[in-house]
């Protein structure tokens, strides 16, 4: 058709039907009256109907006068509604918000960081994804996720990183029964390295950087177990099957209860912990809130050398 509706025209069409005059609803919206009878005219002849019936200065509708006012109306409160909901996304975020975090690590931040966020902008819905490195950032580049904490380096494309802090890994030992460490506190990389390890796969960026570190010192790791599992690794390690490389906190809680035993290692193995974004124009309202938020706490909750982990 030559005439396509529009938001433009219902709301002239629909002040003249609720003012039932072309003259006052003209002067409703602050057009002329020809404005006004120009585009209702228009559309009568494009779809070969009659809207209003005229005696005289007073209209009526006609019946396909009231089947378009009653839907021009609901036409209009939905396009308003959705003019006042985006204006109102642009300085109160809302929707849903997917953060992702090693394990340990949001343990340790991410409830104080919710709590705080949820007070302040209680219509974003959190979602909350715990894991390794390696797949937070495979999750975050496909858009599974809108932010993540991760280690080490993202080397990805679609990724902005911001570091927040460096974190030192030791090494976790059973605490109970004899080791191949005799029961030291503290150990060389290279010694380290000698012992059986339990690693995550080479999908992971710790893997990646412990056996570059072996490299550079020409060593070979004895690596007797690959564990993409968080709490498999450290049952390996309570059961004696092997040490794994973690940070202090990041088994805090079986540190404090006596189930495992930490070991510093020289030189101080120094690993990133960051917050990745995906790289894009524009990223929403509530990401961008959570990310300000997140560097906030991080330095009120003082995360260190040793108040990080996996």
């Amino acid at each position: 058709m030559a005439f396509e509706l529009d938001t433009k025209f219902l709301r002239y069409f629909v002040a003249v039907a609720a003012h039932r005059s072309f003259t006052l609803g003209a002067a409703y919206l602050r057009i002329t009256q020809s404005a006004a009878t120009k585009q209702i005219l228009a559309v009568e002849r494009a779809y070969g109907v009659t809207l209003f019936l005229r005696k005289g200065h007073q209209l009526s509708l006609t019946e396909s006068g009231e089947v378009l006012y009653r839907q021009a109306r609901t036409i209009l409160e939905q396009v308003d509604s959705t003019e006042a909901l985006l204006k109102q996304a642009s300085v109160k975020p809302m929707g849903r918000l997917a953060i992702g975090a090693p394990t340990a690590t949001g343990e340790l931040m991410l409830p104080a960081v919710i709590a705080e966020y949820r007070l302040k902008f209680p219509d974003v819905h959190i979602h909350v994804v715990t894991g390794y490195t390696g797949d937070l950032i495979e999750m975050l580049a496909a858009g599974r996720l809108d932010l993540a904490l991760i280690f080490g380096q993202a080397l990805h494309t679609a990724l902005d990183v911001r570091t927040l802090s460096r974190v030192e890994l030791g090494l976790l030992a059973p605490a109970r029964g004899h080791d191949a460490t005799g029961g030291a506190t503290r150990i060389t990389f290279a010694e380290a390295a000698r012992l059986p390890l339990i690693l995550p796969s080479r999908a992971h960026s710790m893997r990646l950087m412990l056996e570059q570190t072996c490299r550079d010192l020409e060593i070979e790791p004895n690596v007797v177990v690959d564990s993409d599992s968080l709490p498999i690794s450290k049952a390996l390690v309570k059961s004696g099957v092997g040490f794994m490389f973690l940070s202090a906190a990041g088994a805090l809680q079986e540190l404090k209860v006596g189930e495992l035993r930490y070991i510093a290692v020289d030189p101080a193995i120094e690993w990133s912990l960051s917050l990745a974004t995906r790289r894009a124009k524009s990223v929403n309202l509530a990401t961008r809130l959570m990310v300000d938020e997140i560097i906030e706490r991080t330095g009120c909750l003082g995360i260190s050398a040793v108040h990080a982990g996996m």
